[in-house]
């Protein structure tokens, strides 16, 4: 984590001047991923989700566990780069 004192030298240290160049480079990559269910409706449940659930009896079960299962769910990377390229002369 950086702080907002961090963050401000760094911009600063990565804006073009008359004899700098700054490269910046940010790229994101995603996959989906996929959950087998071992079943429908109580099957899917696993053993401490079956105790919960106690056959429907539980008033509460929606409100701690969801009404949904989750099949799949988004995964990704973020990769971001920056580069300044200072040089020892201005002409």
């Amino acid at each position: 984590m950086f702080s907002a004192s961090s963050e401000t030298s760094y911009l600063r240290s990565m804006m073009d001047k008359s004899y700098s160049m700054s490269l910046n480079y940010y790229s994101y990559y995603t996959n989906k991923v996929s959950l087998n269910i071992s079943g429908f409706g109580t099957d899917a449940l696993t053993a401490d989700g079956k105790d919960l659930y106690h056959d429907g009896a539980n008033p509460y079960f929606g409100i701690i566990c969801g009404d949904h299962y989750i099949s799949s769910y988004q995964e990704g990377a973020l990769l971001t780069m920056g580069m300044n390229l200072e040089f020892d002369t201005t002409t």
